[in-house]
């Protein structure tokens, strides 16, 4: 859940708006130890009919919450960048200042 819910937060950022990312981890997350379990299932104490739903649970959860906090992510990233942005623009802006006619020139 906890890996899932970061790389969807990290990874959502720098994007616009909602993306279906988050998901597709969990999906790239879920699918080999589910396959796993399921080819080398030698009498351990989890069947797979355990393990599984209870992996689905935990990167689907991860997956909401990943992209609730992207969302959250984008918004202050956005603010961030529009503020630099705009400090930028005043520090570019500003009009060259002449140089004094009492000074030397070489």
């Amino acid at each position: 859940m906890n890996m899932v819910t970061i790389t969807s937060r990290r990874f959502m950022r720098r994007l616009e708006g909602p993306t279906v990312a988050p998901y597709v981890f969990a999906i790239f997350t879920l699918i080999p130890p589910a396959v796993w379990v399921n080819i080398y299932q030698d009498g351990t104490a989890t069947s797979p009919a355990i393990y599984v739903p209870m992996l689905l649970v935990a990167v689907g959860t991860g997956a909401f919450f990943g992209h609730r906090m992207g969302l959250k992510a984008q918004i202050k990233f956005q603010e961030n960048l529009k503020a630099y942005f705009e400090q930028d623009e005043r520090l570019h802006s500003d009009p060259p200042q002449e140089e004094d006619e009492n000074s030397t020139k070489n």
